[in-house]
């Protein structure tokens, strides 16, 4: 691979990683980050690369970078809560899903991990409290009963 521009690795990592080829994905991306290793996209695009290869820690590491780059957005620290709580760390999963809630209160996304990961941790009230506001900002009327199936559904699978 030899690609010109910042651009054009992002670019082609997409591309091998929409056909199915996630190594290439992989070996664009990287390349292209130690070319451009200031250019956040690289980043984030190899975090949901090493994701979807189950290999979280290698992820974290990137979803970290991409926030030191870019630490305004919302979005990848959801994402870092995510890859955090697929590995256990669910203390500091928490942290990052709140600060994604902190920047955008209208994550939704953010609200169920962090009602997860409370489930998990045992905090049952503050779960239900992002249940409640993950369900209610669907406009759904039976939110008691569906807090009280997602709770019980977790209690299933801990």
């Amino acid at each position: 691979m030899n690609y010109k521009s910042e651009d054009e690795y992002r670019d082609a990592s997409l591309g091998w990683f929409d056909n199915g080829y996630l190594d290439e994905a992989i070996a664009a991306s990287s390349e292209g980050i130690g070319k451009y290793p200031d250019f956040s996209d690289l980043y984030q695009l190899r975090c949901t690369f090493y994701d979807a290869a189950k290999e979280y820690d290698k992820a974290i590491n990137d979803a970290e970078k991409f926030i030191e780059l870019e630490p305004n957005g919302p979005s990848m620290y959801r994402y870092l809560g995510y890859l955090l709580q697929q590995v256990g760390r669910l203390r500091e999963a928490e942290k990052q899903l709140s600060i994604a809630i902190e920047r955008s209160q209208n994550d939704l996304l953010a609200h169920l991990h962090r009602a997860e990961v409370r489930l998990k941790l045992g905090e049952i009230p503050s779960a239900t409290s992002d249940l409640r506001h993950y369900y209610q900002s669907y406009g759904r009327d039976n939110v008691d009963e569906l807090i009280q199936k997602h709770i019980s559904a977790n209690r299933d699978t801990n």
